[in-house]
């Protein structure tokens, strides 16, 4: 069963919540890690770090960024470029 099944009966059952989260913001900074990811602190003032140091964004302060909710739980950080990642949330 696809997650988007499953999402589908949860919602219709009252065990998740409907509606998708979805933050747009813009990078207010960007910041390497010591083990190659990144760390981005939105205009919101919410920090998010990425999963894996796979790729290269090329993102920059005052990129325009719009975050979701993934597959399974994950959340994924997308630039108006089309590249992205998967993020954790920090603060």
């Amino acid at each position: 069963m696809s997650e988007h099944t499953i999402a589908e009966r949860e919602g219709t059952a009252g065990t998740r919540a409907t509606g998708a989260i979805k933050i747009e913001a813009h990078i207010a900074r960007v910041a390497p890690e010591a083990d190659g990811r990144f760390a981005f602190t939105l205009d919101n003032e919410q920090v998010w770090r990425q999963l894996s140091a796979e790729g290269d964004l090329l993102a920059r302060q005052g990129d325009a960024v719009t975050i979701s909710h993934g597959l399974l739980g994950s959340y994924w950080l997308q630039m108006k470029s089309g590249r992205g990642c998967k993020v954790t949330r920090l603060r």
